[in-house]
């Protein structure tokens, strides 16, 4: 079972009932194929996603 924290998009909130981080910086880069460039409307991080970002950041933490 995974948590889910927050979701984000390039899009405004849709009711998200989780802390909703509206950015363009999300948005796909546009040397991708176009079918590519709406992978960002709207997103979701998982437990998995948070439980990785932390373990790197203890790796690029540590001496």
């Amino acid at each position: 079972m995974f948590t889910l924290s927050d979701a984000g998009g390039v899009l405004p909130d849709p009711g998200a009932r989780l802390p909703y981080t509206r950015s363009a910086a999300i948005a796909a880069s546009r040397w991708w194929l176009t079918s590519h460039w709406h992978d960002f409307d709207h997103v979701i991080a998982g437990g998995v996603s948070r439980l990785r970002e932390a373990s790197l950041r203890g790796t690029l933490d540590s001496p």
